[in-house]
């Protein structure tokens, strides 16, 4: 069976933006998993069988090890699910999954960012 792996900073923002492409690739016969920060949405997900792998990551922080970690992550999961298409949405899922694949074959990769305009609204050095 074909499996894709969604790697997205929150689950709220996987359910508002990325759960109808997940649920259309289940009725296609895919088996699919996420990787993200679990709040409130995490029964939810699973019951749209959805596996669900809680990711620490913290979106603000720029601690290096926390960083680090954060990788370190997106490389296990990846090599434990052997996925055939990684999705990443946002940016540090994106960088993280890019430096990533130094170190994993995959077969496909989607980079997405979204929610830029946070970058154009905020005057924090944090933002840019």
């Amino acid at each position: 069976m074909k499996k894709i792996l969604f790697i997205v900073s929150e689950d709220w923002y996987f359910v508002s933006h990325r759960l109808h492409l997940a649920t259309m690739a289940i009725n296609s016969g895919y088996e699919v998993a996420l990787l993200s920060r679990v709040s409130k949405h995490q029964e939810l997900i699973r019951s749209l069988d959805i596996n669900v792998i809680n990711w620490p990551l913290e979106r603000r922080s720029l601690n290096p090890i926390r960083e680090l970690i954060s990788i370190y992550y997106v490389i296990r999961t990846v090599r434990t699910i052997k996925p055939n298409l990684v999705h990443a949405v946002g940016i540090k899922p994106v960088v993280y999954t890019t430096l990533s694949k130094v170190f994993l074959n995959i077969d496909g990769i989607v980079l997405a960012l979204g929610g830029l305009g946070f970058i154009f609204r905020s005057n924090r050095v944090s933002a840019k």
